[in-house]
């Protein structure tokens, strides 16, 4: 790919991003029912940095310039978008109801954007900061609210989602300098075996089980789908997203997975699809056409140049 990068391509490797996400939802249902959260967030994210980092060295003849300074901002990364949004997640989820863990989740657009205004890391005009008002009201709309609940049962567990939610939004707006200046097929492989070192000794630490019980071929698909597809790819796509454009663009799509997710199932598990569905996704759509459409820019020159990747 040339330095005229096809945005129309990137936003089209964004969705498909989402869609592997959305799938995921079965998958990751039939997975936690036969083993811990955690044990297979280790697990995955293992399976797709070592399978990447193969892949990598048979790709590229000559490695990066490795350092400590490298190192520790693939570790800080790892920590940010791996294993505190990991963390943060799935043991906040145990504590606090799912749709309070879906909505608090539905956040981190926002805290992408809070941090790029904050930091002044991007351009933000107002289309951006309307388009994402306008998402995120879409993915309330279709979350049952009536539901959510703040209470003294739940608070640490949101406290915890919260935490995952914000560390995740600013994993995806600090990480595109590093991507642009770095090979990002190295740095995500690093990314992925960080990740599941720290995620691994916190395993241990807080005595999670790694105990399989079941051994069906529905669980071996179910694995094999949730680490290559919807780990190694949309991880991986992620990032290289980010060297292609703005982290605002790329955080905007967050708010198709409800979509994805409420179609996968419809089909899938037999859901029903109201009126709510068709209401929010009118409304992310409206959002999304705001902050990637009205809002749309060429990409910076210095970007192009740094970006030795493609």
């Amino acid at each position: 790919m040339n330095n005229k990068t096809n945005l129309n391509f990137v936003y089209f490797v964004l969705l498909l991003v989402q869609i592997l996400f959305g799938v995921n939802f079965v998958a990751s249902k039939i997975i936690v029912q036969n083993m811990e959260p955690m044990a297979w967030a280790f697990i995955r994210f293992l399976i797709a940095g070592f399978f990447l980092i193969l892949f990598t060295k048979l790709l590229f003849n000559q490695r990066p310039k490795y350092s400590i300074n490298y190192f520790l901002k693939i570790n800080l990364f790892a920590f940010l978008g791996f294993t505190l949004g990991q963390v943060g997640m799935l043991e906040g989820l145990r504590l606090t109801t799912s749709i309070n863990t879906s909505i608090i989740t539905s956040t981190i657009p926002i805290w992408t954007l809070v941090y790029l205004i904050f930091k002044k890391l991007e351009p933000i005009g107002w289309s951006k900061i309307v388009g994402f008002g306008i998402a995120f009201i879409g993915v309330l709309v279709i979350r049952d609210l009536s539901s959510f609940t703040f209470s003294n049962e739940t608070f640490l567990g949101d406290l915890l989602v919260l935490g995952g939610a914000i560390s995740s939004g600013i994993f995806i707006a600090i990480c595109r300098p590093f991507l642009l200046e770095n090979n990002h097929f190295y740095a995500s492989s690093w990314m992925f075996l960080f990740g599941a070192l720290q995620i691994g000794i916190l395993s241990l630490f807080m005595g999670v089980s790694f105990e399989l019980k079941s051994h069906s071929i529905e669980m071996g698909a179910a694995m094999g789908y949730s680490a290559v597809a919807a780990t190694l790819l949309t991880y991986f796509l992620s990032n290289w997203a980010l060297t292609k454009t703005h982290s605002g663009s790329v955080a905007i799509f967050i708010y198709f997975q409800p979509i994805v997710a409420a179609i996968v199932a419809y089909f899938y598990l037999g859901e029903n699809i109201s009126w709510r569905t068709f209401l929010s996704s009118a409304l992310i759509l409206t959002g999304f056409f705001v902050v990637a459409v009205l809002s749309r820019k060429k990409i910076p020159a210095e970007d192009q140049q740094r970006d030795h990747t493609s």
